[in-house]
């Protein structure tokens, strides 16, 4: 399946509100892997596993059909939806997302470490969406903080990791039974015991969608490696690495360009010229530069 493929036409199943908040954001496209989980999960109303690699895109995939279902359920009260994520990092980048498209008063952070205080008070204040790791949300239910019987849908993010990490206990605990509620999972691979635990918890007939790249191998978009001869000096240097960004590692966005680019140098203070270079080449040009030098420490 090529994931990097993408479509609208998922999108029309979103509430209209939601699509405004994705266009304003610059989403008008989801890939192949997001509009079958779309179809499966707001169309056909079922319990889906997708199993892609990092950065393809699955929180999008559950992020659009929980803040449709918020935006159906109008004035409600209650967590109606909650995402276990197997570290609190995770939970913040995935709070960033659901605050994007639910609005800021609809989510509440409930990870470990944090204030607990200040989450309890989030979703007391009128939360529709929980975000946090499995032991913090155990502990919320447990004194009923968290009401479950008001979850309408259960997201388990990468839970090959959830299980491998030793929180099996914590998220048998928290989750609902099978048709009680719709659960949708999200890992990069499937292994023989997390196919297992996916046969214990959701409702038979559930919906499974995998991202493979070539020969197999559970590695997102398609590597290509290309030459390019460049005169000696920073300037031609720096117009070569312009050149690539533009061509191969960016898209355009109103015109703009965007994407992220990292460059490999030889030593610190190749990178440091080139950076400087590329300031000035990359004004009026939108992207991001990350630096890594290659040499050992005695060249440095």
């Amino acid at each position: 399946m090529d994931g990097l493929r993408t479509s609208t036409s998922a999108l029309t199943l979103a509430h209209e509100d939601v699509r405004t908040r994705l266009i304003a954001h610059g989403v008008t496209r989801v890939t192949v892997t997001q509009e079958l989980a779309l179809e499966a999960v707001m169309r056909d109303e079922k319990d889906v596993v997708v199993a892609a690699p990092t950065g393809s895109g699955k929180t999008l995939a559950y992020v659009i059909p929980i803040a449709c279902a918020i935006a159906r359920d109008g004035d409600r009260e209650g967590v109606m939806a909650m995402v276990i994520t197997p570290t609190r990092e995770l939970a913040g980048q995935v709070m960033g997302e659901m605050v994007k498209y639910c609005g800021e008063g609809a989510c509440a952070a409930c990870a470990g470490g944090g204030d607990g205080k200040a989450q309890e008070e989030a979703i007391r204040g009128g939360a529709r969406v929980v975000v946090g790791t499995p032991g913090r949300i155990r502990e919320f239910i447990g004194r009923k903080i968290i009401a479950l019987r008001g979850v309408r849908i259960q997201v388990l993010d990468e839970i090959d990791r959830l299980l491998d990490g030793g929180f099996e206990g914590d998220i048998e605990a928290v989750m609902k039974p099978p048709g009680t509620c719709q659960t949708l999972c999200f890992s990069a691979t499937i292994s023989v015991a997390l196919s297992r635990f996916l046969e214990r918890k959701l409702v038979p007939g559930y919906v499974q969608i995998q991202h493979f790249g070539r020969d197999g191998s559970n590695v997102g978009g398609k590597v290509e490696h290309l030459s390019y001869a460049s005169k000696g000096g920073d300037a031609s240097v720096g117009a070569a690495v312009v050149e690539a960004i533009e061509c191969y590692a960016s898209e355009r966005v109103d015109g703009r360009v965007g994407g992220q680019a990292i460059v490999f140098t030889e030593t610190k203070a190749a990178a440091e010229r080139l950076r400087a270079t590329l300031t000035n080449l990359l004004s009026t040009v939108r992207a991001w530069l990350t630096f890594f030098t290659l040499a050992s420490a005695r060249r440095r």
